[in-house]
This record gives structure tokens, C-alpha cells and sequence, in this order.
């Protein structure tokens, strides 16, 4: 009987032991049983956040770690130098809806290593007015720093989401980081927690007015935030944009099991800005276009394009990123023309030369030697024209598809030809030096008087 009795007693101090430990770790993530499952793995992955890996706070300075009673308890995000956004279960006492006071939260921020990096303490904490830690919406809460923020290379604020991003859609992957458990026993409740900030790429699964969830990006293994996670980003990148927080870890539910829940942080930027008076600004993508010259004369082929390009961040919103755009765009539109038309070049296209002899030896190679014809009525005002031979090179403009061509002058064939519309045997490749290669090459033909140019189809120099 006394036996019995010492391993009756031996089995509820292990089940209270197990209570706590299920406690203090619903602090940094709860639960919700309607969660939806959308995938189950019984062996997760220990290499990361759930299915992560280890990442450098450089690669994320916008990750906070918050302490409770100097103790590592979930994740934050750096809004500006006074302000920290997480969820508000993190900032409320387990199984209660007591929020936690100020003064017994420490933020660190700038470190891979959780337990390093740069401490500041809290003085205000406000969470949202609906947030009830029975419920799963409104699980959102801001903490006020008694002390600015150094920003340095490991420690920066991002920009928050608002209703103006367009561009974070479901199957957009994201970025989701910290330093809560790399693996959980569902059935025993035990996690292992790395001191090293790990990361994770998930894909976005759905989205509502106020709720965010995200799935595994893998069919072997699950990638998902866990046990401490909680309060911490999720981050998409924009192109043209860059990083973006758009959600804030919730995390209800079992770490292997299933999508994850963040709060939707656009859903709640007009009370971010309420709260903290921080506004999201938006700024203009690179754009730009090729105008044409309008005002050459009607027997010109076509004129010289001129690119217009507008740089990334010249022009701000605080609406949405298609206003900073459109305002990048009225500029192109504005000035483009008026530019083409005061810097670009009217030419006129001739035949391109064809061979009227050529040599098989030369001091350099195969010898190339042709006449250059134009027409020299179109520019009687021009007694002499410069010929030049142009080697075309392409270029690549950032942030655009398609490709140009650039004129590399190579060699001046007659400086101050007479406008007689003919120069014969003014191609001779073994008079232009060794610098001659197999690459694409025209005849320009500038009228010294107008500056018109004249211009041949492309041609290879060694075998047209």
C-alpha cells in the first residue's frame, strides 16, 4: 500500500511538472483547436525554426527578443527607434487575460544569439482593446522602449504592411524567423530551443481581413514557426520594394502539424498608426521608357531613341505603392518626350555595304574593302560629312527585360569626307588596325553642318 501510494504520489508531481512546462511555454505560442491542418509530421526537422536554419541577425535586424523577468520568452519586430510590434499573448500572463506589466519586459535586439545583444527595457505596453486570450483574433500588442534605439548594420526597423501593398497574395513566399523550439514532441509537450536565431521559408496558404496563414513550402518536411516563435515577423519581399512585415507570429496549434496563424498586420495598420503615429511610406519603383524624337524631318527612317528612366525612391506615398509608382510614371510621361526631342538624333538609314573586293590576306586577316554610298541630296547643306565605322554593343538597363544597344566608336574612316554621297573603298579592314574583330558593326555618317546622322544597317566586318 505505501507503495502504491509513493507512485501514486510520484505520477501527479510528474503530471504538475508537465503543466508547468505546457505554461510557461503557452506564454511564447497558444493554441487553438480550430486551426486548419494542412499537413502532419511525425518526425519534424531539428535544423530550424520548425524546418529552418540558422540565419544571421544582419539578414533580419528587424528581429527583437523579448525577456520576461529576464527570462527569453518570443519574438518582436522593430517599427521605428521607440516602438516594438509582437502578439499580445506574448505581453499576457498564461491562462488569463492579466497583461503583463512594463516594467518586467526586456527587449534585445542586434545579436544571432539570443541570450547576447543590446537590452532596452519597456515602459509602455499596449495591446489591442479587442485581444481576449480566449479567442484567436486581435492577437497583436505594441511595447514602447524607455529609450531609443541605436540603429546600426544588425539593428533597423522594417516597413509595416498596409491595405496599398497589392502584392502580398496567397502562394507569395515568405520569411518567418526566431528563436523558438527547432523540434516539439506533440505527445510529451517537451521542445528543444536553440540559442542561435534560425529562419524559415513558408508560403503564404490564405489570407483574410485579419488573419494570415502560411504552410510548408516542402512535402518532407514542415516549415513553421513553434514555441517562442511567437510576436516574431513575417516578412515578404516586394520586388522593386524590398522587405515587408505583414504578419506577426500567433502560432496556435501544434509546431507539426498544420498552417499557421499570424496576425494580419495591414489589417491592423490604420491602429498602428493610431498608436504610434508611424506611416508607412511608399516609394516608387524603377521605371522608365524609350522615347523618340518627333520633330526630325519626314524623309528620316526613324530617330535615335532616348531612354528615360526614373530611379527607384525618388518619389514617396504614404497611400499606397501604385500612387509612388503612378507618380514615378507621370514624370516619364511628362518629361520623356521633351527630352527625346532636345537630346535625341535624327538619322537616316543607307544600304549596307557590300563587298566590291575582297582578299583573302591582309596584315591583319582576311582583307575587307568597300565602297560607302549614301544619299547625299538629303542634306545639301552639309558640303562634308565625318564617316565613322561603329561597333554595337548590348546593354542591359537594371530593372527591365529587354536590351539595347550601346555605339562604341572605333575608328574614324574620313573625318571630312565631301558630301558626294559616294567614298570609294572607304571600308579597308587592313587599314583600320588590329583592333578590327568578328562583331557587329554599322557606318555612321554625321553631316558636319546639320549633325544628321546617317546611318547603315548592322553588318559582321570579317564574313558579310
Amino acid at each position: 500500500m505505501k507503495n502504491a501510494f509513493f507512485k501514486g504520489r510520484k505520477a501527479l508531481v510528474l503530471a504538475i511538472i508537465a503543466l508547468v512546462v505546457l505554461s510557461i511555454n503557452f506564454i511564447g505560442c497558444k493554441k487553438n483547436s480550430n486551426e486548419p491542418q494542412v499537413q502532419n509530421f511525425q518526425n519534424p526537422s531539428k535544423t530550424g525554426v520548425i524546418g529552418g536554419n540558422p540565419i544571421s541577425i544582419n539578414n533580419v535586424p528587424y528581429q527583437a527578443a523579448i525577456f520576461f523577468n529576464g527570462n527569453f520568452n518570443a519574438g518582436g519586430v522593430i517599427l521605428n527607434e521607440n516602438w516594438i510590434l509582437t502578439a499580445a499573448h506574448v505581453v499576457t500572463y498564461p491562462n488569463s487575460n492579466t497583461q503583463i506589466e512594463s516594467n518586467k519586459i526586456t527587449v534585445k535586439l542586434g545579436s544571432s544569439n539570443v541570450n547576447d545583444g543590446v537590452s532596452y527595457n519597456a515602459d509602455l505596453i499596449i495591446r489591442h482593446a479587442n485581444y481576449n486570450s480566449s479567442q484567436i483574433y486581435d492577437d497583436i500588442a505594441l511595447i514602447h522602449l524607455s529609450t531609443p534605439i541605436s540603429f546600426n548594420a544588425n539593428i533597423s526597423a522594417i516597413s509595416y504592411s498596409t491595405s496599398g501593398d497589392a502584392d502580398v497574395v496567397v502562394d507569395k513566399l515568405a520569411t518567418v524567423s526566431g528563436w523558438g523550439a527547432v523540434s516539439f514532441n506533440s505527445s510529451t509537450g517537451s521542445a528543444t530551443y536553440p540559442n542561435t536565431l534560425f529562419a524559415a521559408n513558408v508560403k503564404i496558404s490564405s489570407i483574410s481581413p485579419t488573419i494570415i496563414y502560411t504552410s510548408s513550402t516542402s512535402t518532407v518536411s514542415q516549415q513553421a514557426p513553434c514555441f517562442g516563435d511567437s510576436g516574431g515577423p513575417l516578412v515578404v519581399d516586394i520586388a522593386g520594394v524590398g522587405k515587408v512585415l505583414v504578419g506577426v507570429v500567433n502560432g496556435w496549434g501544434d509546431c507539426n502539424v498544420g498552417a499557421k496563424g499570424y496576425a494580419k498586420v495591414s489589417g491592423y495598420a490604420s491602429w498602428i498608426l493610431e498608436k504610434t503615429g508611424i506611416t508607412r511610406t511608399f516609394y516608387n519603383r524603377l521605371n522608365g521608357r524609350s522615347f523618340y524624337k518627333n520633330t526630325c524631318q519626314s524623309n528620316v527612317s526613324y530617330p535615335l531613341p532616348v531612354n528615360y528612366i526614373v530611379p527607384a525612391k525618388k518619389y514617396a506615398s504614404t497611400v499606397s505603392q501604385a500612387d509612388a509608382d503612378a507618380m514615378a510614371l507621370a514624370e516619364i510621361n511628362q518629361n520623356g518626350q521633351q527630352i527625346a526631342n532636345a537630346q535625341g538624333a535624327c538619322y537616316l538609314t543607307m544600304a549596307t555595304p557590300r563587298s566590291t573586293n575582297r582578299y583573302p590576306f591582309g596584315s591583319h586577316g582576311t582583307r575587307y574593302i568597300e565602297n560607302i554610298t549614301w544619299n547625299a541630296s538629303l542634306t545639301p547643306s552639309d558640303t562634308h560629312v565625318k564617316i565613322e565605322l561603329i561597333e554595337l554593343r548590348s546593354i542591359n538597363f537594371p530593372g527591365f527585360n529587354t536590351y539595347a544597344y550601346d555605339y562604341v566608336v572605333n575608328q574614324v574612316i574620313n573625318p571630312a569626307a565631301l558630301n558626294t554621297g559616294q567614298l570609294l573603298n572607304g571600308l579597308d579592314s587592313d587599314l583600320l588596325g588590329s583592333n578590327i574583330v568578328r562583331k557587329s558593326y554599322q557606318i555612321r555618317i554625321t553631316g558636319l553642318t546639320s549633325g544628321l546622322y546617317y546611318l547603315s544597317d548592322d553588318f559582321d566586318l570579317d564574313y558579310d
